[in-house]
């Protein structure tokens, strides 16, 4: 299965600063220039130097890139594929305006444990 992107359909603003990130990536917000839509991309930060654990990591990495590739569902994000930017690997999906699934449930929590959910 092929999972590349053109990186030449990606706009990168100014600033490419992370607006966020987790344990070992950051996240971006890019631009599908055809459309103009907003792209989430996220990208491998090592916590290492180290050869073999960075190899680790990277494998990682792809390793979520293939099992997100082949989910379907409803309440799973759509994977788009993998872009290569300045030799780096961003895995890419659609951007959401609410932000992520923790921030989602911390919002709604206030919802959810008087209706027993």
């Amino acid at each position: 299965m092929d999972m590349t992107l053109s990186p030449h359909l990606i706009y990168i603003p100014q600033s490419n600063r992370p607006i966020g990130g987790g344990g070992y990536c950051d996240l971006f917000i890019r631009f599908y220039t055809p459309t103009g839509s907003k792209l989430a991309m996220k990208r491998l930060r090592p916590r290492s130097q180290d050869p073999e654990a960075l190899g680790i990591a990277k494998r990682r990495f792809m390793r979520e890139a293939r099992i997100w590739s082949y989910l379907k569902h409803i309440n799973v994000l759509p994977f788009h594929g993998l872009v290569e930017l300045s030799g780096e690997t961003y895995l890419v999906s659609p951007w959401m305006e609410h932000g992520d699934l923790s921030k989602f449930l911390i919002g709604y929590l206030s919802y959810l444990e008087p209706s027993g959910v």
